[in-house]
């Protein structure tokens, strides 16, 4: 009997199939109908929680019984960092995993050399700057300068020269900048005060006036308002969006959350 050999990657039906193998597919009647993908609902924020300010104040202030008092101020301009459009290994990152990820590289770096990792970290929207990042922690000053030098290599932009001239753009305390400003390290000035004035700066994005039976009412639960040297502490923060389970408009780490 004559054989026909079929190469293994041939069509195996026959050459006169059914008509089944022409014809469109057709699904079952019985079948449910296909729906389109409900869109993703994302949570957001327009400002921070009444009592944040406090909280921020009384948590670094706990640190400092502790002994390791938060004192270092890392700032990120995320807008600034891509501006130029140039290949990053933070812009392939989705914005909801990227702040834990620098959290985390920050975390190892700093648990190399010191037993803790005491922080707390703002999200901000400025109608200057754009969104930006405020992490505050506790790192002894011998390690400020070796800090910043890491920074470059976690955010790929290289220091600037010197720091910028006092009271143009800079964070009181400010001991490294990048060239092109998109992040800026900061000392805590007034150590003597356990923190205070830093637990102010970053819950300020706390309503300095609350609603009320429908009215406007001074916030008593933010002890910092107004303008205080050149921070004001009655603007808003912008508007902050997060994932569709958590706003993420900031976060502390874990061993201060149990306080």
């Amino acid at each position: 009997m004559k054989t026909t050999d079929i190469p293994e990657t041939g069509d195996l039906r026959p050459q006169l199939a059914h008509a089944v193998y022409n014809s469109r597919g057709v699904l079952s009647k019985y079948a449910p109908p296909t729906r389109a993908a409900k869109p993703v609902k994302k949570k957001s924020s327009d400002d921070l929680p009444i009592g944040t300010q406090q909280l921020f104040i009384d948590t670094i202030a706990y640190t400092y019984s502790l002994g390791a008092g938060i004192n270092t101020l890392l700032t990120v301009d995320w807008d600034r960092l891509f501006s130029d459009n140039a290949p990053h290994k933070l812009r392939t990152i989705k914005y909801e995993n990227r702040i834990p990820y620098v959290v985390e590289c920050i975390r190892k770096w700093v648990k190399r050399r010191i037993d803790v990792f005491y922080y707390i970290w703002v999200r901000e929207v400025a109608s200057d700057v754009g969104e930006h990042w405020h992490l505050v922690m506790y790192l002894p000053a011998r390690y400020h300068a070796e800090f910043a030098v890491y920074c470059e290599k976690l955010f790929e932009e290289v220091q600037g020269s010197k720091t910028r001239p006092l009271y143009s753009k800079q964070s009181l305390g400010e001991t490294a900048v990048s060239e092109y400003g998109s992040w800026q390290l900061a000392q805590d000035i007034n150590p003597d005060c356990r923190g205070y004035y830093l637990g102010a700066y970053l819950g300020k994005g706390e309503l300095s006036e609350r609603v009320f039976r429908g009215k406007l009412i001074p916030n008593d639960r933010k002890p910092v308002k107004h303008v205080e040297g050149r921070a004001d502490y009655d603007a808003s923060q912008g508007h902050i969006l997060g994932s569709e389970h958590r706003i993420q408009r900031f976060d502390m780490s874990r061993e201060l959350k149990r306080v």
